[in-house]
């Protein structure tokens, strides 16, 4: 069995941001993976100081996904992808939210951190769709 290691993904993030220079902070800046998709989400943010605009991150984000099963880490469970901005930084908060780290450079959510079979039923799935 061939294991896929999942690489962090690092990528300049957009952020919404208030006329006052204030970014939109709702228990930590929300991130959007494209301007277009921070413009649609920017009305329901409006405050006092107007309308928040889009602004792109000087600096690349870093996610982290599990490399069984391909979920992304997602710190509180609300759906958010945690962004962190080092590799090191989003794999040592992931180990202390139940993740594993293995020696060639793979992560594992918890419920893959034991036996993780996906690889093997992915394969699986593969050579029965071939044998047909």
């Amino acid at each position: 069995m061939t294991a896929t290691i999942a690489e962090p993904e690092a990528r300049r993030c957009w952020i919404l941001v208030y006329p006052d220079g204030e970014s939109v902070d709702l228990d930590g800046e929300v991130h959007y993976a494209s301007d277009v998709d921070a413009a649609k989400d920017a009305p329901r943010y409006t405050n006092d100081s107007g309308a928040p605009t889009p602004e792109q991150l000087d600096e690349a984000c870093v996610s982290i996904a599990c490399s069984c099963c391909g979920t992304v880490f997602d710190e509180d469970g609300n759906g958010a992808v945690e962004h962190h901005p080092t590799v090191e930084s989003a794999r040592s908060v992931a180990v202390l939210c139940g993740w594993t780290l293995a020696e060639d450079g793979t992560q594992k959510c918890e419920p893959c951190s034991g036996d993780c079979d996906c690889q093997d039923d992915a394969e699986a799935a593969s050579a029965e769709g071939e044998s047909r």
